[in-house]
This record gives C-alpha cells, sequence and structure tokens, in this order.
C-alpha cells in the first residue's frame, strides 16, 4: 500500500523536477545568447547607465585614414563622463566614421565598436601582456585615402547636388573615398548634454535630404547608362545577362565592408544598385575582369603595435574574362581620353548615375557617382553633373 502511494507521489515529483531542468537549460540558453550575441548591442544601448560610464570613461581607440590621419578620436573631458569622441573630418567623413552618442552608435564606431572600445577578449588580452590595465583599447585603420575623400567630397559638393561618390582601388578592393550628400557635422551628436543631443537629433530628422542616410551604402539608384557594362560584358562574352550581373555582385546578399550594404538588384529594366555597386562595376573592368571584395578596413591595431587583424585582398568573383574586360574598357575610352567612364542620358525624374576608372592604359582607381534630380522635371543637366562630378575625382586623383 504504502509503495503503491509513493509510487503515486513520485510520478508528479518527477514532473516537477523535469520542468525545473527544463527552466534552467532554457535559462542557461538564453544567458548564453545575451552574452554570446547581445553583448555588444547592450553596451550601446543607451539606457544602460553603467555601460554608458564605463564607455566614456576611458580613452577609445582611433579612426585612423590608410595615411594615419585621425578621423575619430577620444579628448578629455570634466564631468561624470571623463572622454568625449571628436571628428578632425566634420561631415566630409560622415558616412565613413559615423558617430558615438550617448544614445548609440552610427558606422564605424558601430561596426568595430568591440575592438574601439577595448571589449574584444584580444585587445584585453594585449592589454594584459602590455601592463596597460583595463579599458586599453584598439586603434582602426581604414583604406581611406584622404586625397580621393577630398575630391570626392568636393567634386559632389561643387554640384551641390544630392547624392553619392565611391572611389576604389580595382586591383585591392579598398575602398578609398566613400561620401554621401547632405552630410552632418557628427561631433554635434557626440555632446553629452542630453538637451543639445536630443534638439540635434529633431533637427537631424526634420532636415531636407534625410541626411543621416549614407546614401553611398544604403541607398539603391536605377542603373541608368552603368547598365551597359553588363549587357555589353554577356554580349561579348555569351552568356546570359542575369549571370553577368550576379557575377558582378547583383542578387546577392548585402555586402558587409565592414558597413551593411544593401543589396544591388538585376530584374532587367528595373535594375538597380548602390553606389559602391556602381563604382564595383568599373573596378572589374579595370582590373582584367576580376572584382576584388571591397573593404574598408586595413588593420586592427593594438596599443603595443600588435596587428590583431589584416585585411588581404581577395576576389570576389571572376566577373568576365580579361579580353571581354579589356574591349569595354577602349569602349569606355573616348577619343584616346585618360579617363574611362560611363555615362549618358538621364531619365527626368530619376537619379542619374556614372562610373568610371583612371587613368586608361593602367587604371588605378574607379569611380562610382550617383546625383539626384533637383525638380520633376531636371535630367540632362543632372546626367551632366554625374559625369562631370566622377570625370573630376578621377583627374584629381591621377593628376601629378
Amino acid at each position: 500500500m504504502a509503495g503503491a502511494w509513493a509510487r503515486r507521489m513520485n510520478v508528479p515529483l518527477r514532473r516537477v523536477a523535469v520542468g525545473c531542468a527544463v527552466l534552467m537549460f532554457v535559462s542557461l540558453g538564453q544567458v548564453s545568447q545575451v552574452q554570446t550575441f547581445g553583448a555588444d548591442a547592450l553596451r550601446l544601448d543607451h539606457r544602460n547607465l553603467r555601460a554608458q560610464l564605463d564607455r566614456f570613461g576611458h580613452p577609445r581607440g582611433d579612426l585612423l585614414t590608410r595615411s594615419g590621419g585621425i578621423l575619430a578620436a577620444s579628448v578629455r573631458q570634466r564631468g561624470r563622463f571623463g572622454f568625449r569622441r571628436v571628428y578632425p573630418g566634420g561631415a566630409s567623413y560622415a558616412a565613413v566614421t559615423g558617430y558615438l552618442s550617448l544614445h548609440g552608435a552610427t558606422g564605424m564606431e558601430a561596426a568595430r565598436n568591440a575592438v574601439l572600445s577595448g571589449a574584444d577578449p584580444r585587445v584585453r588580452v594585449r592589454a594584459l601582456i602590455g601592463g596597460f590595465g583595463p579599458g586599453a583599447a584598439a586603434s582602426v585603420r581604414l583604406t581611406i585615402d584622404e586625397r580621393a575623400q577630398r575630391a570626392a567630397h568636393q567634386a559632389l559638393r561643387a554640384s551641390g547636388r544630392r547624392g553619392a561618390v565611391v572611389v576604389l582601388e580595382p586591383a585591392t578592393g579598398a575602398i578609398l573615398a566613400l561620401v554621401s550628400q547632405p552630410s552632418y557635422d557628427p561631433e554635434r551628436l557626440a555632446t553629452h548634454d542630453p538637451a543639445a543631443l536630443r534638439r540635434t537629433e529633431t533637427d537631424l530628422a526634420r532636415a531636407p535630404g534625410d541626411p543621416l542616410v549614407n546614401r553611398a551604402l544604403n541607398r539603391s539608384y536605377p542603373l541608368g547608362p552603368a547598365l551597359g557594362i553588363i549587357t555589353r560584358a554577356a554580349r561579348l562574352g555569351g552568356g546570359p545577362v542575369r549571370r553577368q550581373a550576379e557575377g558582378l555582385g547583383f542578387n546577392a546578399p548585402g555586402l558587409y565592408v565592414p558597413l551593411r550594404v544593401a543589396p544591388s538588384v538585376f530584374p532587367g529594366k528595373g535594375a538597380r544598385a548602390t553606389p559602391l555597386e556602381i563604382a564595383m562595376l568599373s573596378a572589374a573592368v579595370a582590373n582584367g575582369g576580376v572584382l576584388m571584395r571591397p573593404h574598408l578596413v586595413h588593420e586592427i591595431r593594438t596599443r603595443d603595435g600588435t596587428v590583431l587583424e589584416r585585411t588581404m585582398p581577395s576576389p570576389y568573383s571572376r566577373a568576365m574574362s580579361a579580353k571581354v574586360a579589356g574591349r569595354i574598357a577602349r569602349m569606355m575610352t573616348r577619343d584616346g581620353a585618360d579617363v574611362g567612364t560611363a555615362a549618358g542620358a538621364a531619365i527626368p525624374g530619376e537619379a542619374t548615375v556614372a562610373t568610371g576608372f583612371a587613368p586608361a592604359g593602367r587604371p588605378e582607381v574607379a569611380v562610382g557617382v550617383t546625383v539626384e534630380p533637383s525638380g520633376p522635371t531636371d535630367g540632362t543637366a543632372g546626367s551632366y553633373s554625374a559625369r562631370a562630378v566622377a570625370t573630376a575625382v578621377l583627374k584629381s586623383m591621377t593628376a601629378g
């Protein structure tokens, strides 16, 4: 009798034990998920006061240009937060740097937050070995070339239009310039005054032209005349146009450079691409048909000089044969000019594009430009502006 009663009691007890075990494993899984995949988001969450005090309590790593110029750095200040970010390049580099504020981060500040903040385990180990103590961070040297960035910014600004410019090094895939217009001053968002920050955020949200949108990477445009590169490559290579487009990066999941890039799509006349993808078209032609994987980070270096990462150039695809690439390159170079471009008549109301490379004989740079119309009837003038911007950038990069 007692044995039967005990067996009846054991059934619900076993159920309770199994339920507790399941809950324990679910809880452990949730904790692991948060610590593994959500840690960076929690560190950047503006509601996490402890994380904010830690984030601004020690100097963050620098963002540097290819030649070592400072794009973002930390400076000491008085108050609850010991350091704040400054951006010497201002609005002309905002599409690259993004910003770090009390409310979060964007651009490279967000993409490489772990190493810039010192939270990356590799950075922590090197800090301990070097005796730098907690909080020591790593610096990120980008592929951005100051001369190319300045040329792209000045040329687009001179057009007086909204748009974007991307400059690539065809042989390596390095992104030499990344400009989006209109832009903003990241330092206004780096303030530690909550009221001033809210005012700036409101002003930018209401500003015409969406200055916080990175047009170079996150907005796609009709291909226009750049479509000719794809169709010519398909015709000369004897393959389907869609397959040719996909070899050039279309219809693929978004690229990470490491900033996220909006996908470029190729459904015939509805083909749309980001300015980066538009630059990639000319880069593939200029590099003998081999499209190199675009990248923005050159290397990550700790305070003691140890290189944690260095990007090695790698092919994205064999987009076309060298023979086909050579024929298209000659088509793009008109009248013996030293700059090869693809640009043409615009569709009224649509953004216009231009893409090209230089110098014609041994291409060193490729460019993708988009210029948005100033009004619904704007057409030819926009096409001219896109081509003028591309030509100005290419000539500036190859002069002297």
